[in-house]
């Protein structure tokens, strides 16, 4: 027999594909691939920080608020943009365990927020942009959470 198929909220509940991802483009929220595709873009020796925080990037793991999304720690060690692209690329294709558990896979199409662990903090990643010789993680307080 082989292995257990993992299943995505999606296919549990196939209505709220266009419903959550309509309000997630609507707001300007970015996907793990579009992520990974400007980091990509960037010097990967440059310093990042979070706009929310002030400080260097953390891991990625799924979102407490949407568990089949994914989010980054607004607080971590990820200081370059080659350390945080690496993680980002890492979390592509991955599974994740959701914060009450159940198995998620991250894909490129995957909407990606700002979150401390078991936090639902509503802060969307909507942007990147470059400041004072170094790159900021932009986000946004999302208005239905």
């Amino acid at each position: 027999m082989g292995e257990p198929r993992v299943l995505s909220i999606y296919d549990l509940f196939p209505e709220l594909r266009g419903k959550i991802r309509s309000e997630a483009v609507a707001a300007g929220q970015m996907t793990l691939g579009n992520l990974i595709d400007a980091l990509a873009s960037l010097d990967g020796g440059l310093q990042i920080t979070v706009d929310a925080s002030g400080s260097a990037p953390g891991q990625f793991r799924s979102y407490r608020g949407y568990y089949e999304q994914i989010e980054f720690d607004p607080c971590g060690s990820n200081s370059t943009v080659a350390e945080f692209l690496m993680a980002a690329q890492s979390a592509n294709g991955s599974t994740m365990v959701g914060y009450k558990g159940g198995d998620f896979v991250m894909h490129r199409d995957t909407m990606v927020w700002c979150s401390s662990y078991g936090a639902a903090s509503g802060l969307r990643l909507v942007g990147i942009g470059i400041a004072d010789g170094g790159v900021v993680l932009q986000t946004k307080e999302s208005d239905d959470d």
